[in-house]
Formats: C-alpha cells, structure tokens, sequence
C-alpha cells in the first residue's frame, strides 16, 4: 500500500493548531510517515528544538525570536541559528572574553556539560584551564588570546581568589622554569619541596604550587628523560628577551648514564654495581657527561 501524500498546507494548519509538535505527532496527525513529514518540511523550512532532544518542530511563521535569535515556547527552547552545536561555536566566537560551562548553562537554559567536550573534541571550540573549571574560546588563536586576555582582566577587577592564584601560577617567568628545570637535572630524585628549597638556599624565592605547577607542565612528575628537559631549558634559554646563561647561574648540568639491563646480556646473571666512579667520558657545549661502571 503507498504511503499517504500529504500537502505542506495541510502542516502548516496543523502548526497553526499547535505552535510547537513532535514529528510522531504530525504524522499521527497527518496519517503518513514520518519521511514525508520532513520531506514537506524540508521544502518550506523549519527549526528543531535544541532542548528535549531536538525532538520539536515549528515553522518560520510561528517562531518569534529575539534580537539573539532565541525563541521559548512553554519549557521547548529554539534557535534560528540551529541546535547546540552552531549556537555554542556562535555565541563563543562572537564573545569578548568566552564563556564558562556556568554560564552557558545560564543562557542557554540546558546542561552543556557534556556537549562542550564533545565540541572541543571535535576542533569546534577551544578551552584553557582556570583554577577549578574551564573556560571556551574560539579556535581562531588571535582571536582566543583576545578573548583569554579579557577574561583575566575580569578575573582580577572581580578579586575572584583562587582563579587569581591561578593567573600568577600560570603566568611563571620564565628564569624560574629554567632554574626549576635545572635543579631536577642536576637532583633528579628532588620533589617540589625539596627544588624549592635548594632555589631559597640561592635566595631564588617561590612558592611550592608553582614549582608543582612547573612539575607537571613539563612532565617532571614522570621523570622525564634529562636530555629532554635540558632541550626544553636551552629552548627557554633562547627565548629570553633579556640576557640570561643558566650555566652560569645553576652550574653545568651532569647527567649519568646506566644500564637499562638489570641482567648481563651474554652470560643472563644479575648486574650488580662493583665499584662507583664518576668521571667525565665527553663533552659538549651545554653538558658534562659520566658514567656508572658495572
């Protein structure tokens, strides 16, 4: 049997009679499927609902949406922009300083918890971290350095405490990461504490949260390879505007060299340390290395 034709007009009248419908509900009504439903639809134009699953319908003619392209009938809440996702990359590109899952929510009258990961996921939007929350930016990064820097200027006008504690954290100098990077070379089982206390002996003053906070941007925490951190002071190093030699101000870096191998790989005994003896076996411009005898 085919399907039943129906004609856009007789929707429209059905819309007329109900602003808003489910698509279950216009083909209850209309007596035919739900494809031909949309298939009319398509043809005149509609909007879905952004809330409830996208589950509503209307049409141009009944939607009254505001300057912001908004429109709430009873708790169904549309946009002429479409769902969630061109709304949100919308309403963050075009925002001054970003938003907050907060006040997403707050203006959107959704929970956006769980669609904003997905977003940034996807490359649609950008976030970066301020204290305990995160905050969404544009992807464009002229665009997002705009936007971060107003928000930091609205975080310290508002004397918000730990997202302030926050901004001081995040904005380290950069002599202190190279100071921070070079003791864990040259200290490699140091904690946090322990570096902030040989920089105090020094007289190189820090808090341990940034020493923590430079632990974890660099991966300290991992023991990370020392070649790779010495990269990362040399590239530090390089960027200073000002004139700064770390070699100068912490000493040359040592770095030792052990067997990996807890086993002798030609008779299968067990390595044990025989004698322990330092000395220099090369060296270069940036680093003095040595070695371990087994």
């Amino acid at each position: 049997m085919r399907p039943k034709q129906i004609k856009i007009e007789d929707i429209l009248e059905m819309f007329k009679e109900q602003k808003v419908m489910t698509l279950s509900a216009l083909s209850g009504k209309a007596k035919c499927s739900g494809k031909t439903i949309l298939r009319r639809l398509k043809e005149h134009g509609y909007y879905t609902s952004y809330n409830m699953n996208g589950k509503y319908y209307t049409i141009p003619e009944i939607a009254a949406f505001d300057e912001c392209g908004f429109w709430k009938y009873d708790d169904v809440y549309f946009n002429k922009f479409g769902g969630l996702r061109e709304i949100m990359k919308r309403m963050i590109e075009s925002s001054e300083m970003g938003y907050t899952v907060d006040e997403l929510n707050k203006k959107l009258n959704v929970n956006c918890g769980s669609h904003v990961m997905t977003f940034v996921r996807e490359g649609i939007i950008a976030r970066r971290k301020y204290g305990g929350f995160y905050v969404y930016f544009s992807t464009d990064k002229k665009k997002q350095n705009s936007q971060a820097g107003k928000k930091e200027q609205h975080i310290r006008a508002n004397e918000i405490p730990e997202l302030d504690e926050y901004l001081s954290i995040r904005n380290i100098n950069e002599k202190l990461i190279i100071n921070v990077l070079t003791e864990f070379i040259n200290n490699r089982k140091a904690t946090p504490e322990e570096v902030k206390d040989i920089l105090k002996n020094k007289n190189i003053l820090t808090k341990k949260e940034i020493v923590d906070e430079i632990f974890r941007r660099y991966d300290l925490f991992k023991k990370k390879d020392t070649i790779e951190v010495l990269q990362e002071v040399l590239n530090l190093e390089a960027n200073l505007k000002e004139n700064f030699n770390f070699r100068e101000n912490m000493g040359t870096p040592q770095i030792e060299f052990r067997s990996e191998n807890t086993s002798c790989d030609v008779c299968g005994r067990k390595n044990h340390v025989l004698k322990t003896e330092k000395r220099n076996v090369t060296s270069c411009k940036e680093i003095k290395l040595s070695k371990r005898k087994f």
